[in-house]
């Protein structure tokens, strides 16, 4: 599935890739950064986590960590999620600029017309039942999913079986459906390795 470019994800991408360029090699810098220093970007992202959370665990010094970090980044405390709100498409939201209309992602758990259900070999009529969560793991008691690396960022490392994915056709091949074939948008991984730089997750 050919993904479209979209504006707001060249938007975001560019943003970070300016950040990649711009970041100060210090972090005790302060606001006022020299943006010509920077080696690193770094997106954490919490589920569940709001900005009264955050305000709360820095007052009592519960996540000196994550204080460290809001006195030298920037905190975006009107921020809204997507609606309706869930990991999938809020976390797509910032990595693409794009709301669920572009991305194509509504909820992690979903229904496609044009899909078919794992190990059907794409037999028998099209519409399934998409969930994009831990049911796709090797393992549903373990918390790395069953691939103990897949938490190091080893390359080679998917916790997901692909036999638990839904099914489509291309060009007559019955094939799996990844998470990232289903997003309709660029990410902000693709503009950045576009351009030759890495970029690296951890689960």
């Amino acid at each position: 599935m050919r993904r479209a470019f979209c504006k707001e994800s060249a938007l975001v991408a560019a943003g970070i890739l300016g950040l990649v360029s711009a970041l100060p090699s210090s972090a005790k810098d302060g606001p006022h950064h020299n943006f010509d220093s920077v080696q690193h970007v770094l997106l954490i992202s919490i589920d569940g986590f709001h900005a009264v959370d955050l305000a709360n665990c820095s007052a009592t010094e519960l996540c000196p960590n994550l204080a460290e970090l809001t006195e030298h980044g920037s905190t975006y405390t009107n921020a809204s999620t997507t609606k309706p709100s869930d990991s999938f498409p809020g976390l797509l939201a910032q990595l693409t600029g794009g709301t669920s209309r572009s991305t194509g992602v509504f909820y992690d758990d979903s229904y496609d017309r044009s899909f078919f259900p794992p190990g059907s070999n794409c037999a028998g009529p099209a519409g399934t039942e998409m969930n994009y969560a831990e049911p796709l793991d090797s393992d549903l008691h373990s918390i790395d999913g069953g691939v103990p690396s897949s938490l190091t960022g080893s390359n080679s490392a998917v916790a997901i079986d692909p036999r638990n994915l839904v099914l489509q056709k291309i060009n007559g091949s019955c094939t799996p459906v990844w998470p990232h074939n289903i997003v309709r948008t660029n990410t902000i991984f693709d503009v950045i390795h576009a351009h030759h730089l890495r970029t690296g997750v951890v689960g």
